[in-house]
């Protein structure tokens, strides 16, 4: 009698990661142009930032700088890009005005 060789003994009735990351196997989520658009506008914002700390030594800047560069990569939906975005483009002028 054969029996078929079980690669994932262990967890037999799990799915694999990419099945679960992508339902439809060979069909991934597109990417928009207003995607690209508002991660380039985020990165722009987000080099700005960091040449403006760099000149003037302040951390908060430079933080907010380094994330406007890196969130597009983890954010989908364009609703979350803009939003997000937006207050980490504010966060260094409030934390200038109330935090001293």
């Amino acid at each position: 009698m054969h029996f078929p060789i079980r690669v994932n003994c262990a967890l037999p009735n799990m799915p694999h990661y990419w099945e679960r990351v992508y339902p439809h196997p060979g069909r991934r989520r597109a990417v928009s142009e207003m995607d690209l658009f508002a991660g380039l506008i985020a990165g722009a914002v987000g080099t700005g930032y960091l040449v403006y700390a760099k000149r003037q030594y302040s951390a908060h800047f430079a933080i907010a700088g380094a994330l406007l560069i890196v969130y597009p990569y983890f954010f989908s939906s364009v609703a979350a890009l803009l939003a997000i975005g937006a207050a980490l483009a504010a966060a260094p002028f409030a934390y200038e005005r109330f935090a001293e």
